[in-house]
């Protein structure tokens, strides 16, 4: 048998198997919650022991059967979830209450949003129908009350996190904190600037959407470069910020912030640069380079 008999052959298996697995997902039973539909021998199958409760509801949950709701999928795997945190938290504590501490954080953390969202529901509601800058303004005064609902969480979490998840989870709130602080700058003046329908920095944004959108095309293109190089140059793949990633960094923002240099109103300069130098700070470019390099470069 020659080379190209070989490849037909290989070709036809190929087809069989992919027919195979076409028809068997075709005749597979649906996920979706059909239960009231099933024969009284089937729903046997389906809710027979051992029967799960969720700790939130009555509501029972089967083991898998021949056929499955998404409803008991997910709570299966919420039970597992649950396992598996209870048995970290006892890993690392030693402590049998570190659980019953961590859902309890959980459940204040809730209650701390909805106190914030009910405190200021009234005054968004307000002024969203109105003039979205109003909306904004009032979102950057209160802000900092949302991110302290976190403080309680974090502290009964920490029992239950190793060293580099607590470090990863401070740097992640840091990161946001300082993105929102980059829109709110002077107490939100800015960004109501931007986004309210007669704002003079909005009609800046939109007489330089050209040059905005060419800005923005250049920094998708610049981010895609450097993970394709890494992904090719480096034996092992590992995203780590170097030198250059912080020289196309600061390329992009001068781009930006070019783009409406000549405005009038500087609301959409102060935002980019702030929103540039805080995500800069939180990087290993703060470390590597200063942004003055750039220009002798």
């Amino acid at each position: 048998m020659d080379y190209s008999d070989r490849s037909f052959n290989m070709k036809n298996k190929v087809f069989i198997v992919l027919l195979l697995f076409l028809t068997s997902v075709y005749m597979m039973p649906s996920l979706e919650d059909d239960d009231d539909d099933l024969t009284d021998q089937e729903f046997q199958l389906v809710t027979e022991e051992p029967a799960i409760y969720t700790n939130d509801s009555n509501d029972k949950i089967c083991e898998i059967g021949p056929r499955f709701s998404r409803k008991n999928f997910k709570a299966l795997l919420k039970r597992d979830l649950k396992d598996a945190y209870r048995r970290k938290c006892k890993k690392i504590s030693g402590d049998d209450s570190a659980f019953s501490d961590l859902m309890q954080g959980k459940i204040e953390l809730t209650k701390c949003m909805n106190e914030w969202r009910d405190n200021n529901f009234n005054k968004l509601i307000e002024t969203r129908g109105t003039d979205p800058g109003e909306f904004f303004t009032i979102l950057c005064k209160e802000r900092d009350g949302l991110f302290k609902c976190y403080n309680g969480l974090k502290a009964v979490k920490k029992p239950c996190s190793f060293p580099s998840e607590i470090e990863r989870t401070d740097k992640i709130l840091n990161f946001l904190k300082n993105i929102v602080d980059s829109m709110c700058v002077n107490e939100g003046s800015d960004l109501d600037s931007i986004t309210s329908r007669k704002g003079a920095g909005r009609k800046c944004v939109e007489t330089n959407m050209k040059e905005i959108k060419t800005c923005t095309n250049k920094a998708l293109y610049a981010a895609s470069k450097r993970l394709l190089l890494k992904f090719v140059e480096n034996e092992h793949f590992e995203f780590k910020i170097d030198q250059e990633d912080c020289y196309e960094f600061d390329a992009v923002k001068d781009c930006f912030v070019q783009s409406v240099d000549k405005c009038e109103d500087q609301a959409a300069k102060t935002i980019i640069t702030s929103l540039f130098n805080n995500v800069r700070y939180e990087t290993e470019c703060a470390n590597l380079i200063n942004h003055d390099e750039l220009i002798i470069r």
